[in-house]
């Protein structure tokens, strides 16, 4: 059996074309935005260009606003951490999608406020709708049942027990 191995640093550096001059426009064009939202983890490479080039082309008192999703705590290596620790004492407050990552977020050391941001889901798409019966249509499938596809591990972290319980109600 081959097995192939993969050196992947975990420093989520994206780099955004043309952000720049975003940053530019809104700050130049009169508008006077007072948050920020970046919808990125605090440790990552790329929160740090966010906050950098905010802090240059947006108005003086915009504040940014981070969001995290990590919910399981893990070690990052110095330069993370230095990253890290700049954004923790840069924000105001940090969004978190969960209470386990609010957690992973106090034992990295943030002190400062958070406030719960879960992912969400526009309702008026997607909701189930009770047939009369449980006829089962021509392609098999019974109508008053929830069909769900998932890939991924089958672990509480990926929140399956969640997904059974909102499936009980």
């Amino acid at each position: 059996t081959d097995v192939l191995k993969v050196w992947t640093p975990h420093i989520q550096a994206v780099w955004f074309r043309g952000l720049a001059r975003v940053f530019r426009r809104i700050g130049a064009g009169g508008q006077r935005p007072t948050v920020l939202l970046a919808l990125m983890e605090p440790y990552s490479m790329s929160a740090l260009l966010a906050f950098c080039m905010a802090r240059i082309f947006l108005p003086r008192g915009t504040q940014v606003v981070f969001y995290s999703l990590q919910n399981i705590y893990k070690e990052f290596s110095l330069p993370l951490k230095l990253i890290q620790r700049f954004i923790f004492r840069q924000s105001p407050c940090l969004l978190a999608l969960s209470a386990e990552v609010e957690t992973v977020l106090r034992k990295q050391g943030y002190r400062g406020r958070i406030i719960r941001f879960p992912l969400w889901a526009d309702s008026s798409i997607f909701h189930l709708e009770k047939s009369s019966g449980s006829e089962v249509p021509s392609g098999g499938v019974v109508k008053d049942r929830v069909h769900v596809g998932y890939c991924g591990a089958v672990t509480e972290a990926k929140g399956v027990p969640d997904l059974l319980s909102a499936l009980e109600l």
